[in-house]
């Protein structure tokens, strides 16, 4: 994790602002109405934001879509757009 956060910094070096903050982050979530969708970076923090997401639903009381309608991998469609996170491409 240092390496990768020193390698980062020296991008921020060269880059502007607003750039920086977004090669900095290790997750990103987004949801518009009931569609989220969550990206993190390494297993653990896969699992982890699995179970924040279980727990959030739960303590509210929200049912989630059924199994077939569930995504978890490098690509999802989300909003009728395909999204493939493993090469920055909607």
């Amino acid at each position: 994790y240092l390496a990768w956060r020193q390698a980062r910094s020296r991008i921020r070096l060269t880059d502007e602002p607003r750039a920086n903050r977004a090669q900095q982050r290790l997750y990103f979530a987004h949801m518009y109405t009931d569609d989220p969708v969550i990206g993190v970076v390494g297993v653990d923090r896969a699992l982890r934001a699995l179970r924040v997401w279980r727990g959030l639903t739960d303590d509210v009381g929200l049912l989630m879509a059924i199994p077939e309608k569930r995504t978890l991998g490098v690509w999802a469609r989300w909003l009728g757009a395909l999204l493939f996170a493993s090469l920055g491409v909607v």
